[in-house]
């Protein structure tokens, strides 16, 4: 988490390897990272996640990516649309984004109505409490009262 963290990942040929390192954050507004691919070609680019709130409980996330090509990389290019490919994982990536900060977001309101509710129930117990105190206080009173009445009957 924050500057300097660092991912990394091995896996099959359409995976390959490398690793990612945050390089920057503004919270809540953006996410840097430097991409390092290794395998199935070296390559290094830069990722960059902007948030833009959209009113009070959605946002729009952006995620891009930009880098130079090598040689190889410009003749693999000629080939293959980069946007089409990489474009598929940066789609699925976000509609899980998505999914989990919603999940996120339910969990937070859940969290706050059951503080709410514990808050509210904390409140009520306690103005019960006083309140019974209140008038054992007034029974106390009107007892010391009539015992006082009486004593001066005497």
């Amino acid at each position: 988490q924050g500057v300097c963290a660092t991912y990394a990942w091995e896996g099959n040929k359409k995976v390959g390897k490398g690793s990612m390192t945050m390089t920057a954050v503004q919270r809540p507004t953006s996410a840097t990272y430097r991409l390092e691919f290794l395998e199935p070609f070296a390559a290094v680019a830069t990722t960059l996640f902007t948030i833009v709130p959209e009113g009070q409980t959605a946002s729009t996330v952006t995620w891009a990516m930009d880098g130079n090509n090598n040689f190889a990389g410009k003749i693999f290019s000629i080939f293959m649309n980069m946007d089409q490919t990489i474009g598929a994982d940066f789609d699925k990536g976000l509609a899980a984004l998505k999914i989990i900060a919603e999940d996120q977001a339910k969990t937070a309101a859940a969290n706050e109505a059951a503080a709410k509710a514990k808050a509210d129930a904390d409140a009520a117990a306690a103005k019960a409490q006083a309140d019974a105190a209140a008038a054992k206080a007034q029974e106390e009173a009107a007892a010391a009262e009539e015992a006082a009445k009486g004593k001066r009957k005497r």
